[in-house]
Formats: C-alpha cells, structure tokens, sequence
C-alpha cells in the first residue's frame, strides 16, 4: 500500500463518496403563490387556487393580518390500477400577508371564480402630514414693578 499526501487539487474520485445516499434537496412544502397589486383604493391579492371549491377555501383578516388557507382531500379510489407517481396537491395550505394599519376587517371583500381568488381590501387613509405655520412668538405683557 502506498501512502499518499491528500491535496484539495486532486480529482473529486478520490474524496469519499460520504453523501451518496443522502438526497441533497427535501421535498419542498407547498406554498401558494399569490399576487399583490396596489390599486387606487387599496389592495387587490389574486392567488390561483385551480381544483379548490369555494367552501374549501377560508379568508380571514385578524389584527392587520390577511390569511388565505384552503384544504382540499383527494381520497379518490382507483379500482383500474395503482399510482405510480402522484403529483396532484392534496393537503392544506396557508399564506399569511401583512396588512398596514389603515385597513378595516369589515371592508375586506372576497370573490372566487375560474380557480382564482382575489381579495379585495380597500383601506381609509388615517391622516396625512399637516404643515402647520409658525407666528410671531407673542410675549407676555410686562406688568408694572411696585416702587418702594
């Protein structure tokens, strides 16, 4: 047997194989993605939801907080042969948004058509910077010293 100096130079076959069978990546969650746009008068959020029915679907707005969750079972039985691979989603999810301050629960509206949800949020401005004048300073008037 020869000995052999170890250099970071020599080709990668020589390194042990020490992650052969350890699989790089872990499946990844499923996380919905969504779109935000800034409109006029608010926010308007689209998140394609293909396959979802209406009630498995759940909107809510909880301290300026915007969660979009859904859950959808696929519990089909095949009586023709088995799956070799299944990739259709079948599961919950849930996506939370950060809202600013200005936005009312009670305004927020939902609508779902063609496997697309769009929330609707439209918000009041609170108030705006106000430029105030600054007048003369006014001082206090001199009241007479008693003379002794």
């Amino acid at each position: 047997m020869m000995l052999a100096r170890w250099s970071p130079f020599v080709p990668v076959r020589t390194v042990p194989r020490l992650f052969e069978a350890w699989t790089p990546f872990a499946p990844l969650a499923f996380r919905q993605p969504v779109d935000v746009q800034r409109t006029d008068d608010g926010y308007r959020v689209e998140a394609a939801l293909p396959g979802f029915k209406p009630e498995e679907i759940e909107v809510t707005v909880e301290r300026s907080t915007l969660t979009i969750s859904a859950r959808r079972s696929a519990e089909t039985k095949t009586e023709q042969g088995r799956y070799l691979r299944r990739e259709v989603y079948s599961g919950s999810f849930q996506r939370r948004l950060a809202l600013p301050a200005e936005v009312k629960a009670e305004d927020v509206r939902a609508s779902y058509e063609d496997g697309m949800l769009r929330v609707e949020v439209p918000y009041t401005p609170t108030s705006h910077a106000v430029r105030i004048p600054i007048g003369a300073a006014t001082q206090p008037a001199q009241t007479e010293e008693p003379t002794a």
